[in-house]
């Protein structure tokens, strides 16, 4: 029987729309290859256009499009990129059978009006929720023309509860020296309010075997990686158990020589310490992503964060300081604003921030606020009307309860065209220093006296405007200029710093 010819476009800004991305940012979506390779199993032709990791503009993922002239054309999709992908539907040929799927259109799609939801999906013909491995092949056999109005595909109940039954992937089919490893998917069946994962993953995590992942990480070395994101949703588990199964791929991956980057839990890296786990995994592991969220209690409780609230800041300092004494770097999760912050609460996590692995030396930290997604149990109270806001470029823009927060929030805001600069290479140069573990060489040294020079910079002037909004100062830039010229001569001796660590990089 004669199948599609189906694109997969995985939709994306690359480090040539957005120069200051760190190196190690950009990364292909695991999803699109994933049903890609379930459709070829079944017999269809499949090609992968990647925006993110081909370095692809919008018109030039068109033309590759129309050069493949397929029957179908995929998208997945992320609230940051709804207009991206329909910018690309709106100048193609209306004879493509348009579908898309991911976390974002699964929820986004559930809660619009009938009527509003017509029009926001208008350009597709279907509407893909939940996971597509299951289903996905058979569907479009039997989809055989473009529908009148978009169909919405409710497939969340269709769950790959047995993750070794996935295909086993060959990663020849994206470009670069960065690879991706999906080794288990969800994570708590009633995880963070704040987090789509949960909804998405209804019955919790599940893994697959050691040995499946084995082979998927000898494929990434034949297929040229040397660094890879396992972006499970928390790679190390809940149990000892777990946390075993995690020693033993990354004892896989240092035998490989691959570099590893993961998401995982504090109360995990923690257990990893006591079990002296940590040691073992310098040199191959070079980066965490914690979930830290926030320092204060209460801004923690109205996030319905998962953790226990009284022990949490005592566990998020000790999980940082062993990851740093263990050669092993920390990438934030952090969200230092939601609708209803307070001062107090502000100061106290700028405190934290500062005072543990220098933190605040990423303001990103600082400055990020709570975005709210669909599907979420936050997103439920927002919905009710409990906070006033609108919809812009997909994101829901709050308005805080303090509006003298509010001041100090968009104040940020302003900043970030000069911050995220320096906020990139800081965690490009950290990626280089750990990776090669260079602490304690001369220009580990070097780094560790300019994060702190940032750390202390980013930290003043967070304060020093935090305390004119809280007397509700109308002069809330008077700091700005001498902040931003700091800022600026910090990103030079950065720039000059990153190319001396290059040169002494054995990874790059």
């Amino acid at each position: 029987m004669k199948r599609h010819k189906v694109v997969l476009v995985s939709a994306g800004v690359s480090r040539r729309e957005y120069s200051q991305f760190a190196r190690f940012m950009p990364l292909t979506a695991p999803g699109v290859h994933y049903i890609k390779a379930t459709l070829e199993e079944q017999g269809y032709p499949v090609k992968i256009i990647n925006q993110t990791n081909d370095n692809l503009t919008n018109e030039e993922t068109i033309k590759q499009i129309e050069k493949e002239n397929p029957n179908c054309v995929l998208f997945n999709q992320f609230f940051s990129t709804r207009g991206k992908v329909r910018d690309i539907i709106r100048h193609l040929d209306n004879k493509y059978i348009f579908g898309v799927g991911g976390h974002d259109p699964t929820f986004n799609s559930l809660v619009l009006p009938k009527e509003r939801l017509q029009r926001e999906y208008k350009e597709f013909d279907f509407v893909w929720r939940g996971e597509a491995e299951t289903k996905i092949a058979d569907f479009l056999q039997n989809f055989k023309n473009k529908a009148i109005e978009p169909l919405f595909i409710d497939n969340l109940k269709n769950r790959s509860l047995n993750l070794d039954k996935l295909p086993i992937l060959d990663h020849g089919d994206y470009s670069g020296d960065i690879g991706f490893l999906v080794s288990s998917r969800g994570c708590l069946c009633n995880g963070c309010d704040f987090c789509t994962t949960p909804a998405f993953y209804k019955e919790g995590r599940r893994q697959r075997s050691f040995e499946n992942v084995s082979l998927e990480l000898e494929n990434l070395v034949k297929a040229g990686k040397k660094y890879v994101f396992i972006c499970d949703d928390n790679f190390l588990g809940f149990s000892l158990e777990d946390l075993q199964r995690g020693d033993r791929i990354l004892h896989k991956c240092n035998e490989l020589e691959l570099k590893v980057m993961i998401m995982t839990t504090k109360e995990q890296i923690l257990n990893a310490s006591e079990n002296d786990l940590l040691k073992n995994w310098r040199g191959t592991l070079f980066r965490v992503f914690l979930g830290i969220e926030n320092a204060d209690e209460n801004a923690l409780k109205r996030l319905g964060k998962k953790c226990d609230f009284p022990t949490n800041k005592e566990k998020s300092e000790k999980a940082i300081s062993a990851l740093y004494n263990n050669g092993i770097s920390l990438f934030a999760g952090y969200i230092n604003f939601n609708p209803w912050s307070t001062f107090e609460e502000l100061e106290k996590s700028a405190n934290f921030l500062f005072e543990n692995g220098m933190e605040s030396a990423n303001f990103t930290n600082l400055s990020q606020g709570l975005r709210f997604y669909e599907g979420t149990k936050l997103f439920d109270r927002i919905s009710g009307k409990r906070i006033p806001f609108e919809i812009c470029n997909g994101e829901y823009v709050y308005q805080f309860q303090d509006e003298r927060v509010g001041k100090l929030f968009r104040a940020l805001q302003e900043q970030r065209k000069i911050t995220d600069i320096l906020d990139n290479l800081n965690y490009e140069t950290t990626d280089l220093v750990y990776i090669n573990q260079l602490s304690d060489s001369k220009e580990g040294e070097e780094y560790n006296l300019l994060r702190s020079k940032i750390n202390e910079n980013n930290y003043r002037f967070f304060m020093q405007s935090l305390q004119r909004c809280k007397e509700g100062d109308t002069n809330i830039y008077a700091e700005r200029e001498s902040f931003i010229k700091k800022t600026l001569e910090l990103t030079k001796s950065y720039e000059e710093l990153h190319s001396k660590i290059l040169k002494k990089s054995i990874y790059s």
